[in-house]
């Protein structure tokens, strides 16, 4: 099963370089956010036994937001 990436975050006219998807730019947000807030990170951490990694849920909140775009 092929994701969903919402096509390029930053499109442009040169066909040769697309540069990160949507999905990616998102995900870098997330991220971001994530390691920004000491509380977030451990209320994942007891959150989450199953070692589930803060890119992982990086990477769910962005499908997330494709998905409320409509993109996903």
């Amino acid at each position: 099963m092929q994701r969903e990436d919402g096509g390029p975050a930053f499109p442009s006219d040169d066909e040769c370089c697309w540069g990160m998807s949507l999905r990616e730019y998102f995900a870098g947000q997330a991220l971001a956010g994530l390691m920004g807030n000491p509380h977030t990170m451990t209320a994942l951490a007891r959150d989450n036994p199953d070692d589930v990694t803060v890119g992982e849920i990086a990477g769910l909140a962005a499908d997330s937001l494709l998905r409320y775009l409509g993109d996903g």
